[in-house]
């Protein structure tokens, strides 16, 4: 089995996995890291921190346009898996590396497992948008975090045989972070920090990074808000080079502003949980957030971590500099109200791998469906009348000679079409078949 990363996030989501695939000792695991996030040695910090085992290669792919870096990772990891044996690969996300390791394996005849499947904020203009879609038709299971993430899978015509819902693999880690940070890390004291006494703010994305305007318009509201707390920011390279190049760096000045280089998981964890405040472009960092009950904003016009908002811990904020500040005024007035996790009780890591060897025991992941009479499946909406009602969808799939596909009750709302769901009047059953 090969599990496949690029960057730090990628890293810190399948740390759980390895772990708990490695400690069943049922498979052997692989673990590659591409070289997406060329600075290699940050990357290997990361693995450190996460005490993660070395990885079996790197392969040196580096900084290039999208189009050229999906295909250099696409080949070399080609490369490796005609090289090696492997039955299965897990990837994760919505990088170039997760969609180059699914088109590579797919292409192989290898199967392909996407751990957080399903994400969407239905704005096709962010590469990640469109890397998430092309990778839900790739895979050969996706392990959606939330039964949500499942509904976007199944609404694009992904089947629910193809889709498990497990949780987010980011709980496990924060939460096995925070312990670790809290014994580990002294970021606090190096930086002459005080619990509580400063708002954390990340913004690394290129719709952002790379916009002089959008950029202004986000460091003039977090230089304003440094006058009334302090602000530190861990600048991503992207980040502080065009700073640099657009002539930004002087609205940094004036305020309380740390600007930090990039830092390793424990001290970032630290950090974290050390802050008033979130404000960040992040996906990832909306999730630790919300775990470890810190408010956040997102600094984007859309998330495709709605839950977070739902759950009343993020807020979605825009760019423009005055909402942004005004949003911030805001949530450092009001306490978050203690809700359960929508995102898991970090016992995610444990789910995919058990479901994972599940799978490979059972052998066989390909398999073609089979329409000889009909020629092809058709889609249909079956609304439960008082006869249907009282039924099993697997009681219907049987008699129909069909694959449920999703259920809607009586008021819109979805449902998983488990075999054991009982149908009841009122309920919308597509099939497909």
């Amino acid at each position: 089995m090969l599990v496949v990363a690029g960057t730090r996030p990628e890293i810190i989501k399948l740390a759980p996995v390895i772990r708990e695939l490695k400690k069943t000792g049922k498979a052997q695991v692989l673990f590659v890291l591409s070289g997406q996030h060329y600075d290699y040695e940050m990357s290997m910090a990361f693995v450190k921190d996460l005490e993660l085992p070395r990885p079996d290669a790197v392969l040196k792919t580096g900084s290039a346009p999208d189009p050229v870096q999906l295909g250099v990772l696409t080949k070399k990891l080609a490369e490796f898996l005609h090289d090696h044996d492997v039955d299965l690969v897990v990837g994760q996300g919505d990088t170039n590396t997760a969609l180059a390791a699914a088109l590579a394996s797919t292409k192989s005849g290898v199967p392909f497992a996407h751990v957080e499947a399903g994400l969407r904020n239905f704005d096709r203009r962010m590469p990640e948008e469109l890397n998430r879609m092309l990778i839900a038709d790739l895979a050969e299971v996706n392990f959606a975090p939330t039964v949500r993430s499942a509904e976007n899978l199944i609404c694009e015509g992904v089947p629910p045989d193809r889709i498990e819902v497990v949780g987010n693999t980011v709980v496990d880690s924060v939460l096995w972070g925070a312990k670790a940070a809290r014994e580990r890390s002294d970021v606090l004291e190096r930086l002459g920090l005080e619990e509580g006494g400063y708002v954390l703010a990340t913004v690394h994305r290129v719709e952002t990074a790379d916009d002089r305007v959008k950029l202004g318009a986000v460091m003039g509201a977090l230089s304003e808000l440094s006058k009334e707390m302090k602000v530190v920011i861990p600048l991503h390279p992207r980040t502080r080079r065009n700073l640099s190049r657009f002539g930004l760096l002087r609205l940094l000045r004036g305020g309380d502003i740390l600007l930090v280089p990039p830092l390793g998981y424990l001290d970032f964890v630290r950090l974290l949980l050390g802050c008033k405040l979130v404000l960040t472009d992040s996906g990832g960092v909306q999730e630790e957030a919300l775990t470890l009950g810190k408010p956040c904003l997102t600094l984007r016009r859309s998330t495709e971590r709605p839950e977070t908002v739902e759950a009343g811990g993020n807020r979605v904020t825009g760019l423009n500099g005055g909402d942004i500040l005004a949003s911030a005024r805001r949530a450092m007035k009001k306490r978050m109200v203690a809700r359960p996790n929508p995102l898991g009780d970090g016992r995610s890591g444990e789910r995919v791998a058990r479901a994972i060897l599940r799978r490979l025991e059972g052998g066989g992941w390909f398999e073609s469906p089979s329409y000889l009479r009909e020629g092809a499946p058709r889609r249909r909406a079956i609304v439960v009348d008082g006869d249907l009602a009282g039924r099993s969808v697997g009681e219907m799939e049987r008699e129909l000679k069909c694959r449920a596909m999703a259920v809607f009750d009586g008021s819109g709302r979805f449902a998983m079409p488990a075999a054991d769901l009982v149908l009841r009047k009122g309920d919308v059953l597509i099939t497909l078949g």
